[in-house]
């Protein structure tokens, strides 16, 4: 089997497709991917493709943005 692109493996993983919630987190940036694998979390990534997959995804990393690993707590916190 082929896969194209990290969007059917993300469709493949997911316990319950359903839920509001994602359970798999898509992005490009390496700080990112840095900041999870750092975090314990599994990174997937496929050939040809500029999307990471990032398992497992809490409610709490969808709050989170990468630049909040570089401010300081108050600017970040605004």
């Amino acid at each position: 089997d082929d896969v194209l692109e990290s969007g059917f493996v993300e469709q493949l993983i997911e316990d319950n497709y359903l839920s509001p919630f994602p359970q798999v987190q898509s992005t490009e940036r390496l700080d990112r991917v840095m900041s999870a694998l750092m975090e314990g979390r599994v990174a997937i990534l496929l050939d040809g493709t500029p999307f990471v997959l990032i398992v497992p995804v809490t409610f709490s990393m969808l709050l989170q943005s990468p630049e909040d690993y570089y401010e300081r707590w108050l600017p970040s916190s605004l």
